[in-house]
């Protein structure tokens, strides 16, 4: 991957950050398809940008956003390969909660560097 493309990527993964914590925040879910209206990252190219949410929100040790993001058809969390991996037999439902009254806003914003 080129330098400007995963720059840009970065960038869409802070960007995409701000749209899940505001859906926190209203204790909504989102489908691929609502972040594409919303942000302009493709539903089919989205596991990247939920790759990086999940591994940061690991690395902080903070509820799964990502989560927040679901299948239409399943109603579930797609199924990225570093969430199959580390949070096999995770309850959705459960950290969904949890996403939904941590206080998001009581953290700094993570800048396009920290999805490195």
């Amino acid at each position: 991957m080129k330098n400007y493309e995963r720059t840009a990527r970065q960038y869409r993964t802070a960007q995409l950050w701000s749209v899940l914590v505001i859906a926190a925040r209203h204790q909504e879910v989102l489908s691929p398809m609502m972040i594409w209206k919303l942000t302009g990252i493709p539903r089919q190219g989205i596991g990247p940008y939920l790759t990086s949410i999940c591994n940061y929100c690991g690395r902080k040790r903070l509820p799964q956003l990502f989560m927040l993001v679901v299948d239409e058809a399943s109603g579930r969390p797609p199924a990225i390969l570093k969430w199959k991996r580390h949070y096999k037999g995770t309850d959705v439902d459960e950290e969904q909660a949890k996403v939904f009254v941590f206080d998001w806003l009581k953290l700094k914003a993570p800048s396009p560097q920290d999805f490195k």
